[in-house]
């Protein structure tokens, strides 16, 4: 395993680095480690997290939603290590899309992801972060049949409660309305 010094983006709890896996284009997500917390504390909590994502990418899997697959996870240096999917985050192509006034196609990527999160929700799995960031349009010869898959499983529970589902539903909602005003007014 290795890290390369491409580094695509850091969020609150990872920096995510781009590189190869037993030569395979791969993401790698390390975990900081956070100094304010008790070490012990901040140890256990850090593989938690790891262990309950690298669970849930392989509950997602089963359950038939697409999802990067899971090549490695080390523990101890606190790192994932995922499938790189070919394609651009949904966020970017539906931009794309509202500027050429594309609504049907839009429509059609809309109703995907409410399937996507619907079969997610009949399984019981909880995202934790649903935003158009982390769905990837992955490429297809019939752009009209774009396939989707759900990326960033870090915050993600399993839970048969409708509240737990409803909040899920509530997060996608507030961001959807932030991120694209435009097709909120459509």
């Amino acid at each position: 395993m290795s890290l390369h010094d491409s580094l695509l983006t850091q969020g609150a709890e990872a920096k995510i680095y781009e590189g190869h896996f037993c030569g395979r284009p791969a993401i790698f997500k390390r975990r900081f480690i956070k100094t304010y917390r008790l070490p012990q504390l901040d140890e256990n909590l850090t593989k938690e997290r790891m262990k309950n994502e690298a669970r849930t990418l392989l509950r997602c899997r089963q359950a038939g939603v697409k999802v990067p697959a899971l090549y490695h996870c080390d523990l101890y240096k606190r790192t994932l290590v995922i499938e790189k999917l070919p394609g651009i985050p949904l966020k970017e192509h539906l931009k794309h899309l509202e500027c050429r006034v594309e609504h049907e196609a839009i429509d059609k990527l809309l109703n995907k992801v409410g399937e996507i999160i619907g079969l997610m929700h009949n399984n019981n799995i909880i995202h934790g972060d649903l935003t158009t960031s982390n769905f990837i349009v992955l490429p297809s010869d019939r752009p009209t049949l774009s396939e989707l898959a759900v990326i960033d499983l870090g915050l993600s529970t399993v839970s048969e409660k409708p509240e737990e589902k409803a909040v899920d539903l509530y997060v996608l909602e507030r961001a959807f309305i932030s991120t694209h005003p435009l097709l909120e007014k459509k």
